[in-house]
């Protein structure tokens, strides 16, 4: 599992557009207590993955 770490809903969603057109396969989460916000993505691993991910901060480490 690898956790990483987006500043707001705004740039999850830019990620959902990007999967979009990938060929991974992928599921959204949402927080009903916070108003159906879109707060986590799982994406199934294949041979795409790390490429897509590289330049993501991972979560609980300071960004510079």
């Amino acid at each position: 599992m690898i956790i990483l770490s987006v500043e707001n809903e705004e740039k999850i969603l830019a990620l959902v557009k990007e999967l979009d057109r990938t060929e991974m396969a992928w599921t959204e989460f949402r927080e009903p207590d916070i108003n159906n916000e879109l707060t986590a993505l799982a994406v199934l691993p294949n041979r795409y993955t790390e490429k897509f991910f590289r330049n993501l901060p991972l979560a609980l480490r300071e960004v510079k």
